[in-house]
């Protein structure tokens, strides 16, 4: 009889055992829920401003239009329907009737399928920071600098004000994945961790900025990202502005190679490594704001970042001693971009 019951309460234990375990293993697979809603960001600028157009995106027909721009973002929003979709423009780049224009073919397309997600325009001129800084956003300004600064700008915008727990940006051209491929279980603990991913890439940098996935989780990623990313960029291009002398060529990529400058900060933030400065004769020297009453990559230091510049800084990872800043990505299937010869030499070396 002993032996009879300890058999049946070892059964029973494997039993609850083996429940538990599949319950975990479904919550650690299941995708994000809806109720952590996202909405996917595109942009697309006119390299100059573009009066013949009778769409956002120079096409000369419908046709055009839905093959080289509309189709893309179409199949987003069947994939993702519980997403919104946001197309980013700007409204001084186009002609007066290319808005109406673009809204009306994508009604008609969104009219004949209810359970796509809604898809909405939207004009950067009526973010805050490009009314304060028009000029930042002409077309004098190289087009890699204002698409590169813009994501930044926008996901800022978009997770500061609650319209959505995740936002998701992808270049034009990047083929588009569903809701539970945005959201697999690598990138959602990323997510969990970092609050941000990148695409994965191939290239001497190891990421691209096309796709990029940012939650508002943690605001210390959203402070570095105001700082280093937006901020200083602006302080940087609004000094060349005054200069006699406009090497505007050279910062096109200076946005993008200020990623690893952003995760140096944010680790920094979040305790997850110590940060040193460098300055005269190589003395590298830990940073402490209460000492140098600024913050590191300060814009009232020497705006060009060099190895021997006083705003230089290297940040030592807590976990294994080691200067190599880590930068989580995801693979998607996006174009590479032009720069694998490296960064513009005017502001990194």
């Amino acid at each position: 009889m002993l032996k009879k019951n300890y058999f049946y309460t070892f059964t029973i234990f494997i039993s609850l055992l083996t429940c538990l375990n599949s319950m975990y293993s479904m919550c650690n697979n299941q995708p994000i829920n809806a109720q952590f809603n996202s909405s996917i960001n595109l942009i697309w600028l006119n390299k100059n401003i573009n009066q013949d157009s009778p769409y956002i995106y120079p096409s000369p027909n419908k046709t055009e239009f839905y093959k080289n721009f509309l189709q893309n973002i179409l199949e987003w929003a069947k994939l993702n329907p519980k997403s919104v979709i946001n197309i980013w423009f700007d409204q001084n780049s186009i002609s007066s009737n290319a808005k109406l224009n673009t809204l009306k073919e994508i009604q008609d397309y969104t009219n004949q399928d209810k359970k796509i997600a809604s898809v909405n325009l939207r004009d950067i001129r009526t973010l805050s920071i490009i009314k304060k800084n028009p000029e930042i956003f002409s077309s004098e300004i190289p087009i890699y600098f204002r698409v590169d600064i813009l994501r930044a700008i926008i996901a800022i915008h978009i997770l500061n004000n609650n319209e959505s727990n995740y936002f998701i940006y992808a270049d034009l051209d990047t083929t588009p994945i569903s809701h539970d491929e945005i959201f697999n279980l690598e990138t959602r603990n990323h997510l969990e961790k970092y609050s941000i991913v990148m695409a994965y890439a191939d290239n001497i940098e190891g990421f691209e900025n096309g796709f990029q996935i940012i939650s508002n989780d943690k605001i210390n990623l959203l402070k570095a990202m105001q700082y280093i990313i937006i901020d200083l960029n602006l302080h940087r291009i609004k000094t060349l502005l005054k200069c006699q002398y406009k090497p505007l060529k050279d910062i096109e990529l200076i946005v993008y190679g200020s990623y690893k400058r952003m995760f140096q900060y944010f680790y920094h933030l979040e305790n997850q490594g110590i940060l040193y400065l460098s300055g005269a004769n190589n003395l590298i020297t830990k940073y402490d704001k209460n000492i140098y009453k600024f913050e590191p990559f300060n814009q009232d230091y020497p705006i060009f970042l060099s190895p021997n510049s006083t705003n230089d800084a290297l940040i030592f990872i807590n976990s294994n001693n080691t200067t190599e800043i880590f930068i989580p990505t995801k693979k998607i299937n996006i174009p590479p971009s032009n720069f694998d010869e490296g960064l513009s030499s005017l502001f990194f070396e």
